[in-house]
């Protein structure tokens, strides 16, 4: 307890004393049996969760937690800020990250990372307890330590373009959508070349020709397309801003990321397996397993049971609501706070 600590504080300590302690008995219950949590008891275990990570770690705690609908979006910014702001970094350098997403807007993880790494005076280590794809692998290149299990993976890089329907119904809405830029720029050369090879006259060719890019239009707007055509150009150069900072050559980060943006398929996993056998990954990406961190193992239970709970958060805050989460879960935790 603090020892500054006034009278009008002890009943408030006491009352977060008696939050833990349900908290803690919560979880408890649900490693045991099959009670069912209602949504606020879910985010005591969260918190309860969070606190335990936060003392084995001995660093401030921050979850980025991407629910199925949700992508990094530019209004993520503000709750991230408001949250870093709330951890006392004079009394603790350090911070590690639980992130889960499957990526979104690639400026506005560019924005995220970047300002996380610029804003933490000491390290910075990532725990990926399941997934960081897309355009959130950029919090790997500004993390010093990024940390995986049996299950983490990040992705490929390679450029996203957003579909008709992110223009109508928004960028963190389910019904939007990131649409690969290669598998775009490949779809004319593979449809053309199936059209010429159908066993029929011209006439039928244009009308099959005509369907498939109608269909195509309605979903990508040919404007944005063209807009997009140098955002290639534009994850290389947020790289090079993010790895300079580390004080990574130029050499080093452009091999590094033109085998982020070249392989096969978006949705490629790369786990640390793959980093720690390539040379070009691993000069860049620190990439350490978990078990063998301090506290490693009972850390990533820690992380399994965490996101157990947010799944279950989500299935039923989207239960109730009768709708999707769109919104990410992020929280806090401060070490000091927690050694009170």
């Amino acid at each position: 307890m603090n020892e500054n600590a006034t009278t009008t504080d002890k009943p408030q300590q006491k009352n977060e004393s008696k939050t833990k302690k349900k908290a803690k008995r919560k979880y408890e219950l649900s490693s045991n049996s099959e009670i069912g949590f209602n949504i606020h008891e879910l985010e005591q275990i969260i918190t309860y969760l969070l606190n335990k990570v936060c003392a084995l770690t001995k660093t401030n705690v921050l979850l980025l937690h991407y629910f199925s609908y949700s992508q990094i979006s530019e209004k993520n910014i503000i709750f991230l800020y408001k949250k870093l702001k709330t951890l006392p970094f004079d009394k603790n350098e350090n911070l590690s990250i639980i992130l889960t997403s499957n990526g979104g807007d690639i400026n506005a993880a560019y924005q995220c990372a970047n300002f996380v790494q610029e804003y933490i005076p000491g390290k910075i280590d990532l725990f990926i307890p399941f997934r960081a794809m897309s355009a959130s692998t950029f919090f790997s290149l500004a993390s010093d330590r990024v940390i995986f299990n049996n299950f983490s993976k990040i992705g490929p890089l390679d450029p996203q373009i957003i579909s008709t329907n992110s223009l109508i119904y928004g960028d963190d809405n389910p019904n939007s959508q990131q649409l690969p830029l290669k598998a775009i720029s490949t779809m004319p050369d593979y449809f053309f070349n199936k059209i010429i090879s159908l066993n029929c006259d011209n006439e039928i060719r244009k009308i099959i020709a005509n369907s498939i890019i109608n269909k195509f239009i309605e979903r990508v707007n040919p404007f944005f397309l063209s807009q997009y055509n140098n955002i290639e150009e534009l994850v290389i150069q947020y790289a090079k801003k993010l790895l300079f900072q580390k004080g990574f050559n130029e050499d080093q980060i452009n091999k590094c990321v033109k085998q982020l943006i070249s392989y096969p398929v978006h949705s490629y996993c790369i786990d640390y397996e793959e980093i720690s056998n390539s040379k070009t990954l691993n000069s860049i990406i620190n990439a350490v397993l978990i078990d063998s961190i301090e506290n490693g193992p009972e850390i990533n239970e820690l992380l399994m049971n965490l996101l157990e709970m947010l799944f279950v958060f989500e299935m039923k805050t989207s239960i109730q609501r009768n709708q999707a989460m769109v919104n990410p879960y992020i929280e806090a935790v401060s070490y000091y706070e927690n050694q009170k």
